[in-house]
């Protein structure tokens, strides 16, 4: 009903040994983008302005890097760490955005960045007292929303209020007009509220970083490096192959006065999302390890083992262009949630491209009647008609196709070469 829908995307102060509420900041009133505050937060005391203050930063996923006073809860900075278009600034007496007209897409679609994955999302940051800079593992870029125009609320369902076949008509050209970023590591100085020095990325995804006393900062990859960079200037001392993606903050620790470094490698999230299964590439296998390294280590990892995986046969199904851009929004809207965006599989769930004949012929039965409630897959068959399963389904065997059409064309060239 309108209203800043406390305590959404808020920051709360509470006594920990009686619950007591001590003070609130929102960071985002009346949310309408997925920016939660949910995001690391950090304590530290910084001489602002020649006095020292005890303060609460945190880099949520709308995109301000905020520094608050902890112990009443006022905005002392607040400024872009990304590049963002849903907010001019923000307000330091009121502690509220300044929103740009239009920013929540009731009248029409909007490109709005950062988008819903955040400027910064789960992974941690680092505070250097030694450097006085936050390590901020930044990611961001551009996405379109639109608004359905009658929203119907599903029970016990995903309910986005989101027009997905509207925000799929938006061209490719337009969305390139609008900044993507591909940093690793933003050194930011919270006091002057500016970046210092940034370490680019071939990822639109990044790992949680460890900075350490010795001028270090760790950091794994998506791609399955993991590295070290001298904390005052960003420079790579050393790096190596996990043959695994990395998205989780490392841990340091000694045993005997000998210091490691730990860290957990694993497929899932962006790259299953983005990237596919794991066993279609080449470069990593994706399985999940626990990784520790220290100097002079002398371990080996075990080379990387892929899974042939081939598209089988198909269902006939004749779809029209209209059909497939038809089931790429439902899918999007009801299964991209567990399967991945366009149906490109996840390291948790089956990679839909590659199910069988006789999982088709049972389509119906899983999608809409519940056949694999058991093993986790809901029912869709209050949310879903028959029609519009048939179009989830011929969308979901064009990109089988696509995909085979893919693994023919490596056979051709590898057979060439």
């Amino acid at each position: 009903g309108g209203g800043d829908n406390l305590f959404l995307a808020s920051i709360i102060a509470l006594r920990p040994d009686t619950g007591e509420y001590v003070w609130h900041y929102q960071t985002t009133p009346g949310e309408t983008w997925d920016y939660t505050a949910v995001q690391h937060m950090i304590l530290a005391d910084l001489n602002i302005d020649g006095s020292i203050r005890k303060v609460l930063m945190q880099a949520p996923k709308n995109g301000f890097f905020y520094v608050l006073d902890r112990q009443s809860g006022k905005v002392i900075s607040a400024e872009p760490y990304v590049p963002l278009n849903w907010a001019s600034h923000v307000d330091l007496e009121t502690g509220r955005p300044v929103e740009i007209p239009g920013a929540r897409y009731e009248e029409s679609h909007t490109v709005i960045y950062p988008n819903t994955w955040g400027g910064h999302s789960w992974h941690p940051m680092s505070f250097s007292p030694i450097t006085g800079l936050v390590y901020l593992p930044m990611i961001g870029g551009p996405e379109a929303l639109a608004s359905p125009k009658k929203f119907t609320y599903h029970q016990d369902h995903i309910n986005t209020g989101i027009d997905y076949f509207k925000i799929y008509s938006i061209t490719s050209d337009e969305m390139a007009k609008h900044p993507t970023i591909k940093v690793r590591i933003a050194a930011w100085d919270p006091v002057q509220g500016k970046e210092v020095f940034r370490i680019d990325s071939d990822s639109g995804y990044n790992a949680g970083i460890l900075s350490t006393a010795g001028n270090l900062l760790f950091q794994g990859e998506a791609s399955g490096e993991f590295a070290a960079y001298k904390a005052d200037t960003g420079d790579k001392l050393w790096s190596s192959r996990a043959n695994t993606a990395i998205t989780a903050s490392p841990i340091t620790f000694q045993v005997d006065g000998e210091q490691y470094v730990t860290i957990v490698g694993g497929w899932g999230i962006y790259m299953g999302f983005f990237e596919g299964d794991s066993e279609t590439r080449n470069d990593v296998d994706g399985v999940g390890r626990v990784l520790t390294y220290k100097i002079g280590g002398t371990g080996k990892l075990p080379n990387v083992s892929m899974i042939k995986k081939t598209v089988g046969d198909l269902p006939k199904i004749r779809a029209t262009a209209e059909d497939l851009a038809r089931g790429r929004a439902l899918f999007a809207e009801r299964c991209s949630w567990c399967h991945g965006v366009n149906a490109v599989g996840t390291g948790s769930v089956p990679d839909l491209r590659y199910t069988n004949i006789e999982t088709h012929l049972s389509w119906n039965a899983i999608v809409l009647d519940g056949a694999y409630f058991s093993k986790g897959m809901p029912n869709f068959g209050k949310v879903l008609t028959k029609d519009q399963s048939k179009k989830i389904q011929a969308f979901v065997v064009d990109q089988s196709r696509q995909l085979r059409n893919t693994e023919l064309s490596r056979e051709r060239q590898t057979k060439t070469n």
